[in-house]
C-alpha cells in the first residue's frame, strides 16, 4: 500500500541554490588556500614560528613576512597607550591587542599611518581605550575587514 507523502521541495530547494551558489563562487571554498578563520589564529602561529626559525622556503621579504615590528609608548598623562605599527599590509584593516587580565581583547581600526622621520620606515599609530599601561600586551594580530589574522605581531610590556 503506497503512501501519499509529499516530498520535502523546501529542503531540496534549498540544496539546489547552495549549489548554484558553490557555482557561481569564483573561489569556491573547497579549492582555497586559505585555512578556515576558526583556525586561522594557530595557522598564523605556525608560520611564523616556522620563518623566525629560518624554515621558510621564501627569501625574506618585509613586504610577505608573517611577523610584523611594532613598539608601545605612554600617551601623554592618560593610563592608555599608543602602539605604533611598522610596515603594516594595505590589506589589513584593524589591530586586535591580546593583554593579560581585564578584558581580553581590545580590536581598533588602524587610521592613517605616516613617515618616521629617523628610519624613513611608513608606520601606523594605533591609541589603545581598553588596555591599560599597567597590562604586558601578550599578542598583537593585523586583522583583515572581515577579522581574518593576517600578521602576528611581538609581545610589549607594560609602560
Amino acid at each position: 500500500m503506497a503512501t501519499s507523502t509529499t516530498p520535502p521541495f523546501e529542503e531540496l530547494l534549498e540544496a539546489l541554490r547552495a549549489i548554484e551558489k558553490a557555482l557561481k563562487d569564483p573561489k569556491s571554498r573547497a579549492l582555497s588556500t586559505e585555512v578556515p578563520a576558526n583556525v586561522a589564529a594557530n595557522h598564523l602561529d605556525y608560520l611564523a614560528i616556522r620563518e623566525l626559525m629560518g624554515r621558510d622556503r621564501r627569501p625574506p621579504d618585509p613586504a610577505t613576512s608573517l611577523v610584523f615590528a611594532a613598539s608601545r609608548t605612554r600617551r601623554g598623562n592618560t593610563n592608555f597607550s599608543t602602539i605604533r605599527i611598522y610596515t603594516a599590509p594595505a590589506e589589513a584593516t584593524q589591530l586586535a591587542v591580546f593583554a593579560t587580565a581585564g578584558p581580553a581583547t581590545e580590536i581598533v581600526a588602524l587610521p592613517d599611518g605616516g613617515v618616521d622621520k629617523t628610519s624613513g620606515e611608513e608606520f601606523v599609530d594605533v591609541d589603545l581605550s581598553v588596555v591599560t599601561n599597567d597590562r604586558p600586551i601578550i599578542r598583537l594580530e593585523l586583522l583583515r575587514e572581515d577579522g581574518y589574522p593576517l600578521r602576528l605581531g611581538p609581545r610589549l610590556a607594560a609602560v
